[in-house]
């Protein structure tokens, strides 16, 4: 069986039919909500994790896990920042 590469999935994807379109989001949807969840059971108070956004890659330590985003705090030029972070943005492997 041929491995599929995401240039594959992406190609499949310019040419699909809306519909089809549509079920792809639903199940990208789906499983994104499945790894959140996934990492929502990881997270614990205290433990470092990192942040990354487009602009921002910061390390920091979880204050608070709420449903769908934890407060992390980050040290930046020696002041404490508290940010409310959703989970596709943490990183718990350091």
């Amino acid at each position: 069986m041929k491995d599929t590469t995401l240039l594959d999935v992406i190609t499949f994807i310019k040419k699909c039919r809306p519909d089809e379109l549509s079920e792809i989001k639903d199940a990208t949807k789906s499983r994104q909500l499945i790894l959140n969840t996934t990492l929502k059971n990881t997270l614990m108070v205290g433990q470092e994790v990192s942040i990354k956004g487009t602009t921002l890659f910061e390390k920091g330590i979880i204050k608070k896990v709420n449903k769908t985003r934890a407060i992390v705090k980050v040290v930046m030029d020696g002041k404490d920042f508290e940010y409310n972070v959703p989970f596709s943005m943490i990183n718990p492997w350091l």
